[in-house]
């Protein structure tokens, strides 16, 4: 079951949402500068609230978001993971990850992915796709390190972005 996966590197441990990271993850939805390249944007603590609750309902799903946890200091510092995403009508599997802006500029991103995108290749599924907003060049150089190249513009709902493919 996805519920016990856990998915280490030398310097971080992903593993699924837990009840217990609820106001982890409650701040870093309210936060702007996390949530700087969403769709949603930053949350009120309310649909923070419950868009933690629709991904823990999820957590145990075979495609969900994992929390990233830097092994040094035992702190959640973002999620990454697998989503199932709907793109110009098709489903698509996306790699998603964000990190809290003291964990961004030490590779934690590029190496969360790697390890997600090791893992789901383990279980054969080779097919996954990202997007940033086209403004994101950090994430678009994180994506170009794991050998993905950007494809075409898109949008979903009506927020324009990058879709990449490897």
């Amino acid at each position: 079951m996805y519920s016990h996966v856990k998915i280490e590197t030398e310097r971080l441990i992903l593993r699924p949402l837990l009840a217990a990271d609820e106001e982890v993850f409650v701040s870093f939805l309210m936060d702007p500068d996390f949530m700087q390249y969403s769709r949603a944007g930053s949350s009120s603590e309310s649909a923070a609230r419950i868009a933690f609750a629709k991904r823990l309902v999820h957590a145990d799903d075979q495609f969900s978001k994992l929390a990233v946890i830097e092994r040094s200091t035992g702190h959640i510092i973002g999620y990454c993971g697998v989503e199932v995403c709907e793109l110009e009508g098709k489903r698509e599997l996306e790699l998603g990850y964000r990190l809290t802006s003291k964990a961004r500029g030490f590779g934690y991103a590029t190496k969360a992915a790697s390890a997600v995108l090791d893992y789901y290749q383990r279980q054969g599924t080779l097919n996954i796709i990202a997007y940033t907003a086209p403004e994101n060049s950090a994430s678009q150089h994180v994506l170009g390190k794991l050998g993905f190249k950007a494809v075409k513009n898109s949008e979903i709902d009506s927020f324009p972005i990058v879709v990449f493919r490897r």
